[in-house]
Order: structure tokens, then C-alpha cells, then sequence
């Protein structure tokens, strides 16, 4: 009895070593994929401003119109400080980032492209998390229905919403939900923002593509769990079949859905600004494309970086949640 309470104890603490060590690994891990972050973010910058200063368009010509003076275009061309050597203004962006966290102004606006971002930032923020949430729930809902009862109707059907969702494209389908959900049945407003019922429709829009993508990788991984033998053993002794299903093979098919789930939602994030677009949603991808057409370079610049931060930052949130699904995974 002493031995194997001896053993017990040696157990534990050699778990409790490992769990230490797991722990500052992670930690290490992180610290290093953040410090990644920053010259990646310096070279995604360096780039998007030199293609934007050789990008068509004049942002002065198009502030003050195609009939203004030359005069004063050059005046505005000076206010804005467009006409210092592109070196010159690459550096002005760069000290004022670093040194105040300043992305300039808006040309169209005059007002700070922070407190920009900081106004639609979460408006889009709030869109993708919905359409995130429908797109986990329905895939790992229907693809494990699906894989459980492989070639019955329930399979068939599947498959038939996997091709049409991701044959759809986003500003299409927007356009065929404002047509029968907000003129013909009246049942939910084709623009703007602040209720719940405005949420629903692009919501669930831009969910479409990311629902059918998560279907099928989470119907093939559960299709390749479920004929393991660990599967087969867990039902001879006589486990029911949702707690094999849910408790065994889910948790070990999960790990590349968790790989998709974060691609999918930087998609999202990418994928909003068509849908802000069609349904006139006053976030950060409307106001993306409205910069793009007006050459509105610090906007431009402000929301590629957001959008990259938030990417970057992502993509580190998933890697670090292998661990929970996957304990043999270390760092």
C-alpha cells in the first residue's frame, strides 16, 4: 500500500513538472510569435505605401474637383505633404506611428484616422464575431450529422448546401436577401445599422461561405475519427453513442476545424467589406472601399494595418489553442 501510494505521488508530481514546463513553453512560444509581429507589420506598411504612391489618381484632384486651379491644388497637394520626396514622407509616416501612434489624418474628413478605426472598428468587429458564431454552430452541427449518418439524406442534402454555399458569392447573395427578405416580405431593413434586425441579414451573408467550408472539413475529419479503433473500443464497452461521438471523436477531429475556423475568420474580416458595402453598414470595410475611391492614403494605410494586426494576432490565438484540444502538442 505504501509503494503505490509512493507511486501516486511520483505521478503527480512528475504531471505537475510537466504541466511547469508545457506552460513556459507556451509562454516562450508567445512571446516570440509577438516579437514576429512587428517586422511583419513594418513590411506590410512598407509596401502598402509605396504601391499607393504609385497607385492612378491625384488625392487633391479629386478633393477639390476636376475644375480646380492649379494653385490650388498645389496648395492642398502642400497641406497634405504630397509634395515631398517619397522618401521624406515614408519617414514622417514611420516617426509619427512609432513615436505618437499618429496614422495621420483623413483627407476626406479632416478628423484622425485612430478615432476612425475606433468608430467602425467594432461595428465590423461585431458583424464577423455573429457570422463567425452561425458559421461554428450550423458546420459542426450539420457536418457531424452528416458523417455520423454517411449516405443517407441527411449526407445528400449536405452536400447539395455545401456546393451551392460556397458557389455563392457574398454581394450576390446579399443582393438576393435585400430582394426577397427586405422588399418582398419585409421582414428584415436592406441597409444601415443599430438594431438587431439590421445584424441578421448580413450576417448571416456572410456567413454562407465560411458555413459550407467548415461542413466539409468538419464532416471528413469526423469521417476519418470515427472508423479509428479507439472509436470501435469506446462503443464495445458499451459507451452511448453521443458521448463517443461528442466526447472522442469531435475533440480529436476539432483540430483542423480550429486551423479553419481561423482562416475563415479572417475572411470574415476581409469579407465585410463587400457585405458592409452592399447593405451600407457604416464600418470598416465600407469605409475602406469609400478611401480607395476617394485616394484617401492615411485611411487606406490605417485600415491595413488594422486588418493585418488583427490577422497576425489571430492566427497566434489559434496556434496557442492546439494545446487545449491536443494535449501531445507542445511548444
Amino acid at each position: 500500500m505504501t509503494w503505490l501510494k509512493f507511486c501516486e505521488a511520483e505521478r503527480k508530481v512528475w504531471s505537475m513538472a510537466g504541466r511547469k514546463n508545457q506552460s513556459s513553453g507556451t509562454l516562450k512560444y508567445a512571446i516570440k510569435r509577438i516579437l514576429m509581429i512587428f517586422p511583419l507589420l513594418f513590411m506590410i506598411m512598407s509596401v502598402v505605401f509605396i504601391m499607393l504612391h504609385f497607385a492612378p489618381g491625384d488625392p487633391a484632384i479629386l478633393m477639390l474637383g476636376p475644375e480646380a486651379t492649379q494653385e490650388k491644388i498645389l496648395h492642398i497637394r502642400q497641406e497634405l505633404g504630397l509634395d515631398n520626396p517619397l522618401h521624406i514622407q515614408y519617414w514622417d509616416f514611420v516617426k509619427k506611428l512609432v513615436l505618437e501612434g499618429d496614422l495621420g489624418n483623413s483627407y476626406q474628413s479632416g478628423r484622425p484616422v485612430v478615432s476612425e478605426i475606433a468608430r467602425t472598428l467594432p461595428i465590423s468587429a461585431q458583424l464577423a464575431v455573429t457570422a463567425l458564431t452561425i458559421s461554428i454552430v450550423v458546420s459542426l452541427l450539420i457536418g457531424v450529422i452528416s458523417a455520423v449518418r454517411q449516405y443517407s439524406m441527411i449526407d445528400l442534402f449536405t452536400k447539395i448546401f455545401l456546393m451551392i454555399g460556397v458557389s455563392m458569392p457574398v454581394f450576390w447573395l446579399g443582393l438576393v436577401f435585400i430582394v426577397i427578405f427586405s422588399l418582398k416580405l419585409g421582414w428584415f431593413p436592406s441597409s444601415g445599422w443599430g438594431t438587431f434586425r439590421h445584424l441578421v441579414l448580413p450576417a448571416v451573408t456572410l456567413a454562407a461561405y465560411p458555413t459550407a467550408a467548415l461542413t466539409r472539413l468538419t464532416r471528413s475529419s469526423m469521417l476519418e475519427v470515427i472508423r479509428q479503433d479507439y472509436i470501435r473500443t469506446a462503443r464495445s464497452k458499451g459507451l452511448s453513442e453521443g458521448a463517443t461521438i461528442f466526447k472522442h471523436a469531435l475533440k480529436n477531429a476539432f483540430i483542423p476545424v480550429i486551423t479553419m475556423i481561423g482562416v475563415e475568420l479572417t475572411i470574415l474580416i476581409g469579407g465585410s467589406i463587400l457585405t458592409e458595402t452592399v447593405f451600407a453598414i457604416p464600418g470598416l470595410g465600407r469605409m475602406t472601399v469609400t478611401a480607395v475611391f476617394a485616394r484617401d492614403y492615411a485611411v487606406i494605410r490605417g485600415s491595413i494595418l488594422t486588418v493585418a494586426t488583427l490577422v497576425a494576432i489571430i492566427n497566434l490565438m489559434v496556434d496557442l489553442s492546439y494545446t487545449l484540444f491536443d494535449p501531445r502538442i507542445r511548444y
